[in-house]
């Protein structure tokens, strides 16, 4: 009977602080309160609780599977200062827009607050966005807009502090009447 054993994935949370003796330095393993670490899935999440100013520093997640098959460990630095915050947005069009067949329409989503800076990406209702239209940071050019190209744009910002922001305007492309 062949037996096989998975490698073990650890991944823990360092912050990496500056030593008050000259010469020393060092990482604090997450043992503390402050700390609050969660398994959602497959992703381990770090929540940080009751911040005091020397909380403020470059934290990290190493995953290591101990250099086992090759596979060499993966880490993500994350500086968390005092201007540290989740993303917020603003939609710059009205709610909701109507047009006609073969308008181009363009929607424009700016952020308003976050650091570090989020990335604005865009999602029609449940769909891809048409294939025509343009993206451009964070405007979305809609051109020669279809009746099937109508529905919920949503804008979302995210840059991994706290819940990526949304916000949504419905397109409404004019038709034919339905016969009754």
């Amino acid at each position: 009977e062949e037996t096989r054993s998975i490698p073990l994935l650890s991944y823990p949370f360092v912050r990496h602080i500056k030593s008050e003796r000259p010469g020393q330095g060092g990482a604090a393993q997450g043992g503390a309160t402050l700390f609050l670490s969660e398994l959602q899935g497959e992703t381990k999440i770090l929540k940080l609780k009751n911040l005091r100013p020397q909380d403020y520093a470059n934290y990290s997640c190493i995953a290591s599977v101990r250099n086992v098959c090759g596979i060499t460990n993966k880490n993500v630095l994350f500086k968390l200062s005092n201007k540290t915050a989740s993303p917020t947005i603003k939609l710059l069009v009205e709610d909701p827009i109507v047009v006609n067949p073969g308008q181009t329409v363009t929607l424009v989503c700016v952020t308003s607050g976050g650091d570090p800076t989020p990335t604005l990406t865009w999602v029609h209702s449940a769909d891809e966005l048409p294939k025509k239209s343009v993206l451009n940071g964070g405007t979305l050019t809609l051109p020669a807009i279809s009746i099937e190209e109508a529905g919920v744009y949503s804008c979302v910002a995210s840059n991994n502090v706290g819940n990526p922001a949304k916000k949504s305007t419905t397109i409404v492309v004019r038709g034919k009447a339905l016969e009754v």
